[in-house]
């Protein structure tokens, strides 16, 4: 049998050698020239990191050691044409730990679009549509999760549009923009019920350049919240 002493030693030794693999991996394809697609660059990365914790529910009560490997692959396509760049990305983050309740598979499609309208204007677009999750013992179920517990998961999708008066290198750039976005939990109505929300968020930007380097920035936002029960409205 394994001593406590030889155990920990064990584990060191396996954290070492994932945070090394972690590292290459990172180095190697973070660093990989992209790949040409057509007009376009396919630029592909992954990481992989070690997870570690005296206390997976984050309890009090119901202290638990979990350990785990987080996988996140992600790819990129960016095209560039006539002041028009467009981008179509892929995020993904997978968790495989000791303690299955903490298991987990998250996902983000999104797509991003920049146009240069003029000398003086541009225009930029986003949209995005992803799967999440709350680790457990953290915000919504800070206190309460426990061994059998399901872990919160979430969809979101939301849309944003802004422009800006100024050229990229001018003294004084200024703009103004909107996002909407939905928040919807898919489990757990037992303590989420009524939460899921609307957003609706009008801001404004001033960016004053101070040197070749440094820019000094101010914004303005409303945010208005709006709950499905009508308990968690909000305007901040």
């Amino acid at each position: 049998m394994l001593t406590k002493m030889n155990r920990n030693m064990l584990t060191l030794r396996l954290t070492c050698t994932l945070a090394v693999l972690a590292g290459i991996l990172q180095t190697d394809l973070l660093d990989a020239a992209p790949l040409q697609v057509g007009e376009a660059d396919l630029v592909p990365s992954v990481r992989i990191g070690y997870s570690s914790t005296s206390n997976a529910f984050r309890s009090s009560t119901n202290q638990l050691e979990s350990t785990g490997v987080i996988v996140s692959p992600s790819a990129r396509i960016i095209a560039e044409r006539r002041g028009l760049e467009l981008e179509f990305g892929y995020e993904g983050r997978f968790g495989s730990y000791s303690v299955d309740e903490l298991n987990f598979d998250d996902h983000e499609l999104y797509f991003n679009a920049n146009a240069l309208l003029g000398a003086r204007k541009r225009a930029e677009f986003r949209a995005f549509l992803a799967q999440g999750h709350d680790d457990l013992g953290e915000g919504t179920t800070r206190g309460v999760a426990g061994i059998g517990d399901e872990q919160v998961r979430h969809v979101s999708a939301g849309i944003e549009g802004s422009y800006t008066f100024g050229a990229k290198t001018a003294r004084l750039n200024v703009t103004g923009g909107l996002l909407l976005e939905t928040f919807d939990y898919q489990n757990r109505s037992d303590i989420l019920l009524g939460r899921d929300f609307s957003e609706i968020s009008p801001y404004g930007e001033v960016s004053f350049r101070l040197s070749a380097d440094t820019r000094a920035t101010t914004e303005i936002r409303l945010r208005s919240v709006n709950s499905d029960s009508g308990l968690y409205d909000r305007i901040e």
